[in-house]
Order: structure tokens, then sequence, then C-alpha cells
């Protein structure tokens, strides 16, 4: 069998990335599908604190202040996140981190999330103010609610929505699937979760829910039936003679819709929305 990885072709209209799974399987994405990948943190030294009181960095806390820390003032939390199998250019419909409770807080909390603008985070390092050296994306804000039962990992718990951060990174051209990605937690208040040195199995966990597209989408004869949903990001062509099924509707959803030679939608429907894959 061809090495798992290996560019390979399904022959599958609806599937895109197609590569051999290392079983003499070739398989691809599915387009225009909702596909969820979850990464929890899974290295000591993927989750930091920068104190601060000094911009010194602490790599071994069983928890995390998020993110006053008493004398050490109001620090920055790096998390990095290897191998996301997410493809350059997918688009994000939802993104969020998972934190549970390590200590019961009830103060006002004000939080700043930011992702590093890097197509492949790099480890973090142990100099001064090694997260303020990063490039950032923009930053979305949170208050999360008080976090008031040890142990508790659920909606209060979970950041707002962080999907337009991450795709300022999954867009980048040096982007390609495997890559890691580092987000930063900075502001004032506290709240205070697990982290991996803490417990791992309650560590940070990043939760991504993406589709891909077909940027040109061309639909001809090889089709033996004509129906169902069709996305693309530019174009959608459809080569005929083509029927719609008897009865079933045919959507198409693309910027630019070409019709060559004859598409017969006499016993079914054709709707067209001139909008690109989202």
């Amino acid at each position: 069998c061809p090495i798992a990885g290996t560019p390979c072709d399904d022959g599958q209209i609806n599937t895109l990335y197609d590569e051999e799974d290392g079983f003499c399987n070739c398989q691809g994405l599915p387009v225009n599908s909702i596909i969820e990948t979850c990464l929890k943190i899974e290295n000591p030294n993927d989750d930091a604190e920068q104190q601060g009181n000094d911009n010194s960095m602490y790599f071994t806390s069983t928890d995390f202040e998020l993110v006053n820390d008493g004398n050490r003032g109001d620090q920055i939390i790096g998390l990095r996140f290897n191998d996301l199998s997410i493809p350059q250019g997918a688009i994000i419909t939802e993104a969020y981190v998972q934190f549970t409770v390590d200590e019961a807080n009830s103060n006002a909390c004000n939080l700043e999330i930011s992702a590093e603008l890097n197509p492949n985070a790099d480890p973090f390092q142990n100099i001064n103010n090694a997260f303020g050296l990063r490039v950032r994306t923009d930053s979305i804000s949170w208050s999360p609610p008080n976090w008031t039962v040890v142990g508790e990992r659920g909606d209060d718990q979970k950041s707002p929505d962080l999907k337009d951060i991450l795709q300022q990174v999954v867009d980048q051209n040096a982007f390609v699937k495997g890559n890691a990605i580092a987000l930063f937690f900075e502001g004032s208040g506290e709240r205070t979760a697990e982290s991996f040195e803490g417990d791992s199995g309650n560590a940070p966990e990043l939760c991504i829910k993406y589709k891909i597209c077909h940027e040109d989408l061309v639909l001809n004869s090889s089709l033996s039936a004509l129906s169902g949903t069709y996305e693309a990001l530019n174009s959608i062509t459809l080569e005929g003679p083509l029927a719609v099924e008897n009865g079933l509707t045919l959507e198409l959803k693309a910027p630019n819709i070409i019709f060559k030679n004859m598409v017969e939608a006499t016993l079914g429907n054709i709707l067209i929305e001139k909008v690109g894959c989202q």
C-alpha cells in the first residue's frame, strides 16, 4: 500500500484533498459538509504563563490563572495546539476552547483572545516577553461567568466563537494540514483553569468545525443522476446533457453559474443562489 498521506484520486466529485490512509484506501474530505476536529494540549510546554510583573515565562504550573495571579500581576496565557487536521483555506464555521475549573472564582473577569498570525506556530520559548514578540490576529472579547464548581467543564468554561481569528490563520498561503496554532489570553480578573501538568485529561481543548469547498466545480454527463446541493467558491459549470431527477431539486450556490448545452428540469427544480460557499 502507498504511504499514508500520499495524494490520490478517489473518483468522487464530492470529496477534496484525497489521500491514502496507509491501508490501500484512497479517501477524501467531503465537500460542503461540516467536519469537526478537537485537540487537547499534549505537551507540558504547550501551555505557559507570561508573568505580568516581569514578563518572565512559567511552564510548570499545575493550573493557570486567566489572568491575574496576585503579586505576579496580569499575565498572558499561551496555548499551542499541534497537528491541526485542517487544510489551507478551509471555511471555519465555529471554534472554541474548552477549559476545566481548577479553583472557584467569582470576581469580574474581562479577557481578550487572539491567535498568532503564523501559518505554523513555533514552540514557546523560555525568554522574557516571548508572547509579546509574536505577531497576532485581531482579538475577541470574553467575560466568562463565575466559575463556582471545581472540576466543572461546561458551557460557562467555553470560550466565545473564535472562528474569525482562526480563519485569519488558515487563510495564509503557507498554512497546511498538520501545522500548529497558538492562542493567547490576556486582560483582567481571574478564572483558574486546569493545565496539562495539573490534569492532562482535562487540559484545555480546541474544537473547530469547518467545511471545504470546490473553487470551480463542473457537473457533467458522468453523473448518472442530478439533485441535491452543490456549492463552490467561484463557479459551477453544468455541461449537458443533464436532467434533474424526477420530483427533486438541484440547488446551486456560487457567484457564477454557467450552463453549457441542455439541462432538463421539466420534472424537477433548479434553485440558484449567487453566493460563494460559506
